[in-house]
This record gives C-alpha cells, sequence and structure tokens, in this order.
C-alpha cells in the first residue's frame, strides 16, 4: 500500500512545482501567441495571476502611448534576466510596465516609464530616457538601480522611497518626488534636486539641491547645487547635519535653510540661515563671493566653528549674525567686514577675529563678551555689551555701570513717553 501512495504523490505534487517555475515572456509570444493562459496575443503582455515570471528575450513595443507589461494584480515578480524592454519612442508616456504589487530585477529600461499601484521593489535595473519614470503611491524600493533621465519630468515618484546604492543623472529639474524618503550611498546629479515633503533621511550621498520637510537626517553628504540666485537646499524644523558638505557646483547661490532645533555639526557649507535654538557645532564656512551670510535665529548655540573668506574674494560680509539670547563661543572668524553681531542676552566668549574691516564684535545693552581675540584694522573692536572679568563674572566698572544706567535710563524715557501717550489718548486730557 506505501508503495502505491508514493507515486501517486509525486504524481499530484510534480506538476505543481512545474508550474512553479518562472513563466517566460519573449517577443514571438508577446505578438504572436500570447504568453500565458490569460494573455492575448499582442501587446500588453498582460499578467492575470500572481507570481514569478522571467524575460526570454528583449522586447520591443512601438505601440504608442501602450503598455508593455500590464500586472493585473499583486505579488509579482519579473526577472529581466539581463534583457531590456525598448518603447522605440521615449516620450509615451504609458509605454512600459504598469502594476500592483511588482518585483523587477536585472534588466534594463529604454524609453518607457513604471506605473505600479502597490509596493515595489526595482533591483540591478538600469532605466535610461523615461518620459515619467517610476510611479508608485505606495513603498517603493530601489537597490543597484541607475536611472538617466533628458525630460522635464520627475523619475522617481512615490509616497516612500527608499534608495540604496542608486545613481541618477539626469536632465529634469526635480529627479525624486516623495512624501518620505530614505536615501543610502545615493548619487544625483548636482544640476537637479529632490522634494520631500516630509521626513527625509539621507547617507552617505551626493546628491543636488533639495527641499525636505519636518525631522529629516542628512548624514556623510556632499550636496552641490547648481541654481544661481535661489536656494535649493531647504528644510523645515529639527533638522540634522552631520559629517557633510553643502556647496555649490558652478557659480551661484547654494544656501542652507533650516527652520527651529536644527543640528548642524561638523559639516563644509557656504551659506547657513536657520531659525531659533539652533545647534552649531565644529562647522567650516567658507565664504566664496560677496553676497554670503551666516544667520541663526534666537536662543541658539554657535560654538568651534570656523568662518572665512575665499583668499579670492574681498572681505565683503559679516561673520555670526545671531539672534537674542544665543551662546558664541570659541569660533574662528577671518577675513569679514564685521565678526560677531548678537542682540540682547547673549554671551559671547572665546572667539578669534582676525582681518576684519568693520566692527569685531556688536552686542545689545544686555550682552555679555569676555576672553576674545581681536586682531585687526578694522573700524571698531566692539561694541555694545557688558565685558566679563577674568573669572567669567560681567565687570560693573564705572563705565560699565554708567553704559548700563544710560542704556536702562533710556528704555524707561522710551517706555514712560509710550505710557504717557497711552493715557492722552485714553482721557484726551495732558
Amino acid at each position: 500500500m506505501r508503495r502505491l501512495l508514493i507515486p501517486l504523490f509525486l504524481a499530484l505534487t510534480l506538476p505543481s512545482l512545474a508550474f512553479a517555475q518562472p513563466l517566460p515572456i519573449d517577443q514571438t509570444c508577446a505578438e504572436v501567441t500570447g504568453c500565458f493562459p490569460g494573455d492575448d496575443p499582442g501587446f500588453p503582455v498582460t499578467i492575470t495571476q500572481p507570481g514569478e515570471y522571467v524575460l526570454a528575450s528583449d522586447l520591443f513595443n512601438d505601440v504608442s502611448a501602450g503598455w508593455t507589461i500590464d500586472a493585473l494584480t499583486n505579488a509579482v515578480e519579473i526577472d529581466m534576466a539581463g534583457h531590456f524592454i525598448d518603447g522605440y519612442t521615449p516620450l509615451d508616456v504609458a509605454n512600459g510596465v504598469r502594476g500592483g504589487a511588482v518585483t523587477l530585477r536585472n534588466g534594463s529600461f529604454h524609453g518607457v516609464g513604471f506605473v505600479a499601484d502597490g509596493a515595489v521593489l526595482v533591483e540591478d535595473v538600469v532605466a535610461s530616457t523615461w518620459y515619467a519614470g517610476i510611479s508608485s503611491p505606495n513603498d517603493t524600493v530601489f537597490r543597484r538601480v541607475r536611472l538617466m533621465g533628458s525630460n522635464d519630468y520627475v523619475l522617481v515618484q512615490c509616497d516612500h522611497c527608499d534608495l540604496q546604492d542608486v545613481t541618477i543623472v539626469s536632465d529634469p529639474a526635480v529627479v525624486v518626488s516623495a512624501t518620505s524618503a530614505s536615501l543610502e550611498r545615493v548619487s544625483i546629479s548636482a544640476n537637479t534636486r529632490m522634494t520631500v515633503s516630509g521626513a527625509a533621511t539621507i547617507l552617505d550621498s551626493t546628491i543636488g539641491g533639495f527641499q525636505i520637510g519636518h525631522d529629516s537626517v542628512i548624514r556623510n553628504t556632499d550636496v552641490r547645487c547648481n541654481h544661481s540666485a535661489s536656494s535649493y537646499a531647504t528644510a523645515r524644523d529639527r533638522l540634522e547635519v552631520t559629517g557633510s558638505t553643502v556647496a555649490e557646483s558652478s557659480p551661484g547661490r547654494c544656501t542652507l535653510y533650516a527652520g527651529t532645533d536644527a543640528h548642524l555639526q561638523g559639516n563644509h557649507f557656504q551659506e547657513i540661515d536657520t531659525g531659533a535654538r539652533a545647534f552649531l557645532d565644529d562647522n567650516v564656512l567658507v565664504f566664496t563671493d560677496s553676497d554670503r551670510f551666516a544667520v541663526v535665529g534666537p536662543d541658539s548655540i554657535v560654538k568651534f566653528n570656523a568662518l572665512s573668506v575665499s583668499a579670492t574674494h574681498a572681505r565683503y560680509r559679516l561673520g555670526f549674525d545671531a539672534g537674542d539670547g544665543s551662546e558664541v563661543r570659541n569660533n574662528t572668524i577671518d577675513g569679514v567686514s564685521d565678526g560677531i553681531i548678537c542682540g540682547e542676552d547673549c554671551i559671547v566668549t572665546g572667539n578669534t577675529i582676525t582681518n576684519y574691516t568693520g566692527t569685531a564684535i556688536s552686542l545689545g545693552l544686555t550682552s555679555v563678551f569676555c576672553k576674545n581675540t581681536i586682531d585687526g584694522s578694522g573700524v571698531a573692536g566692539i561694541v555694545g555689551g557688558i565685558a566679563c572679568d577674568a573669572a567669567g563674572v560681567p565687570s560693573l566698572t564705572p563705565g560699565g555701570l554708567l553704559t548700563l544706567a544710560l542704556g536702562l535710563m533710556l528704555t524707561a524715557v522710551v517706555l514712560g513717553g509710550h505710557r504717557i501717550q497711552l493715557t492722552r489718548s485714553a482721557d484726551g486730557q495732558a
């Protein structure tokens, strides 16, 4: 009895094992016979069942605005087996692969696009001259992919993009547009930019400019903008940038604009502008033309940074312009017009300012300064503020007391004047 069961078991299982093999797709079956049940002759090759499929030849589709492969179901894996899909005319928007949750591996696209309704994995693929690139409303993962585009359209558009070991060389203004994105070891040509409305994580990459959302992280990345008279290195609140370079690839301006609570450490910048509570530590800023600035919002910490002007340019701009309540300490500033400007309630200490031409340090009346080294032939050394003694305590010298008293008296007079004016407005009497 057992001997009869074994052949019966094999007879039942072998057909299913054979069916589990990838179903082939080639030019002949696509155009003449149909490639499998549910697919009629002619493009597109229609996939109606989940499973694995493999290209047995290159596919050429010259049907205008017609899909080459149309997957009408999810859980479809297509192994291109080193072959390519050629859409002939690169401007046909619907000329390529369409599907739900689809995996594409090991092949090339030319002149076609890819649109999916579900999660997508694109792996070991080269794609060139796309009209609309890859569009997926859900998760899209790219691994070891090279994308090349030459039209003014977005190459990658998805809700969440996860790019690993990806190279993008393109003429379009925007190459990646996503709700959120994760980039690791990604190279994006300098004449393009990416836009992410939500959080972006960019690691060990080289990209063009960017516009990214709150809570983004950039580490060990080279950002090379190529846009004159405007910035495409823009982020919202809680941006973290470490070990990165933000500069321009050609003459123009590449400013890092950040919102509140930015954390910038160990980077090379040409220009920065942040909101309140920024933290700048151990950054290098080199101004390369006459229209540069380093602006940080109130209540920020600016420490151990080096700021200078390129040797080929004259001394035009000020160094750090910090908002009220900021701490500016142990920075090195060389070759600018004005070294440090800070409003009220600032602490400015331990900075070295050399080769300045204007005012080394300019402070509000209630700010404190001490232990700064100033060496230059500028118009003035330190203007405003209260000097510290050797222990770092504000010095109440007669001159300091007089300056503070005069400032307080002036403030009282101004406030008193406003109060009297308001009284007159209320009752009409002097």
